[in-house]
């Protein structure tokens, strides 16, 4: 989605509902550690605004497909 649209749609439309999800997932998952997240709202956004950036960017590295980039990430994983 990222390569069709501009930073600031993407930020402010496309990537809070995923943020959402992840992060109300990973609540469940680890309630102690992410209650600071969902109790301060500015924490919450400003940890938003910066994923979505950095996602936003490599999302739109050109010469590079995503299936190379996933591909890179899982190999890194592994070591």
């Amino acid at each position: 989605m990222a390569a069709s649209s501009d930073p600031q749609i993407f930020a402010e439309s496309i990537f809070p509902q995923a943020f959402s999800e992840a992060a109300q997932s990973s609540y469940m998952e680890s309630q102690e550690t992410y209650s600071s997240l969902f109790e301060d709202q500015s924490k919450y956004n400003a940890i938003m605004r910066t994923l979505a950036d950095i996602l936003y960017r490599e999302m739109r590295k050109p010469g590079e497909r995503r299936d190379e980039r996933n591909h890179h990430e899982e190999a890194q994983n592994h070591l």
